[in-house]
């Protein structure tokens, strides 16, 4: 049975109907409840048609968004059967009344067989979402209107955080973003929709900033001055990970000289005795080539063996390097188009380009190992139902060690290499759909700890130093439950239709 009903929404208060009310019975005061809000002036409203089961809601769109009705908390419970006849009612559900707000145009109109309050608060999400367009010459002051865009994704955010509500858009037009720090996202972004304005993500969001100022150094490397003392591991020419200078060359197998000394050290020829190891790493195989770890040279130079120390990685006594490594990170490698070198103590990074100048490149250095951190304050307060859409997010940055397990502790990933360049905790219904994710020092996208009902899909992710897409649960033993079955908060993801190479 479909039933017909109006109500007034005034300000600061609104009409409940409680279901269990008989027919003819008189409206009690307890049917009347406030709520928090206020009503200010509206813009000229165009016609809204909202889809509700068994039925739909006409409202209104208001192109004035800062201006849109705010509301907290209400219930409306329409009975089933009720037939209306009495009059006292605040609303009669067989009366077809235009309703009045104070000063304002509003006309709700609502056919709906049973309606709960979520129908009714989905209406007022509806009323309350904005659009914010964003454009690189856009400007942070401004109000983030398609006339006046903003420049920034994070001022974006901030301006759909200070609106209040649920279902914002941020609009971005194409051209490129760069970012300083890691881009912060949480409970109070639930339901937002970061996208693209155009097919093709082009729209590019950046972790980090343009490496630019170059200068012929020897030969065919360049270099260019980075802030002295901060250390990074990822430089992104062109959305794509620049090799750091190794030896043996990429593809051309390993030690090339240098070879393990026991499970901590590794020894280089007399040839090597001066180079400066201040930046260098080692790539090893361990054991039985079962996996792969990146060891911290933990000295600027050898001994007068020619013994390097390095850390001892997951420290797993039978499982030790073996002579499938090579060292990297050192300037005198530096030998063929497209590895590049840091030296932090000088503040220079070198760069020999696989084509022209390195202006003629987009270089990025990352701000940080993750670029997007979607994170709710606790398990409680997950950030919810937060969209990434149609964009390029590129670059992030590696770590100066990787090791599969804790030393000491089979089975877990060290808290300090749980990164993803997008990156989800206290996460529900977290969507990467139609992106570019490429370039990330660790994970293209990592789901940890607490995070459900998650989607990834149809992406291209390529470059990523570990794993395309990583989802991690809490280590055996660990964390606040009582049984197996309490511990599985890490679900109901749907990762499909991903193309994921070079990672």
């Amino acid at each position: 049975m479909i039933h017909c009903f109006r109500f007034p929404v005034r300000p600061r208060e609104l009409i409940t109907l409680p279901r269990n009310m008989a027919p003819g019975t008189p409206s009690p005061s307890s049917a009347r409840t406030r709520m928090t809000g206020h009503v200010p002036p509206f813009s000229t409203p165009s016609a809204t048609r909202v889809l509700v089961p068994d039925g739909e809601i006409e409202t209104t769109d208001y192109t004035d968004y800062k201006r849109v009705m705010s509301f907290m908390a209400f219930t409306v419970w329409v009975s089933p059967r009720f037939d209306g006849s009495h009059s006292s009612f605040p609303c009669n559900p067989l009366q077809s009344v235009k309703s009045v707000v104070k000063n304002a145009t509003t006309t709700v109109s609502i056919l709906v067989s049973r309606i709960t309050c979520l129908a009714v608060v989905a209406l007022c999400q509806t009323l309350m979402a904005a659009t914010y367009y964003v454009v690189p010459t856009g400007n942070d002051h401004n109000p983030g209107t398609k006339d006046k865009p903003l420049a920034s994704l994070p001022a974006a955010r901030d301006a759909a955080r200070a609106a209040g509500g649920s279902g914002h858009v941020i609009l971005l037009a194409t051209g490129r973003y760069f970012h300083t720090a890691t881009l912060t996202f949480d409970e109070r972004d639930s339901g937002l929709t970061v996208k693209g304005a155009k097919p093709g993500a082009t729209a590019e969001l950046y972790g980090g900033l343009p490496v630019t100022g170059w200068e012929k150094w020897k030969d065919n490397i360049w270099r260019t001055p980075v802030p002295k003392g901060k250390r990074f591991y990822n430089l992104i020419v062109d959305g794509k990970p620049a090799t750091m200078a190794q030896t043996p060359n990429a593809g051309s197998g390993f030690g090339g000289g240098a070879g393990p000394r026991g499970s901590s050290a590794v020894g280089v020829p007399k040839e090597w005795l001066g180079y400066d190891y201040s930046d260098a790493q080692v790539f090893t195989f361990l054991g039985s080539d079962w996996f792969a770890e990146m060891r911290a040279v933990l000295k600027s130079s050898p001994d007068a063996n020619g013994t390097l120390p390095v850390d001892e990685g997951s420290g797993i006594k039978d499982c030790t390097m073996n002579g499938r490594l090579f060292l990297r990170g050192v300037l005198e490698f530096l030998d063929e188009p497209g590895e590049w070198c840091l030296k932090h103590k000088d503040g220079f990074v070198y760069y020999w380009p696989k084509s022209g100048t390195p202006a003629d490149h987009v270089i990025l250095r990352p701000a940080g190992e993750r670029f997007l951190e979607i994170m709710g304050r606790a398990p409680a307060t997950p950030a919810t139902g937060i969209t990434f859409e149609n964009v390029s997010i590129i670059g992030s940055d590696f770590s100066e060690r990787w090791h599969i397990f804790l030393a000491g502790k089979d089975g877990s990933t060290p808290d300090f290499l749980q990164q993803g360049m997008v990156f989800g905790e206290n996460v529900e219904r977290l969507t990467v759909k139609n992106c570019r994710l490429l370039a990330a020092g660790h994970a293209a996208v990592w789901l940890n700890i607490q995070a459900q009902n998650c989607v990834v899909e149809n992406n291209l992710i390529t470059g990523a130093g570990s794993n395309g897409v990583y989802l991690n649960g809490w280590t055996i033993g660990d964390g606040p439950f009582h049984s197996a079955a309490e511990s599985y908060v890490n679900k109901g993801h749907r990762i499909e239709s991903n193309f994921i190479h070079d990672c």
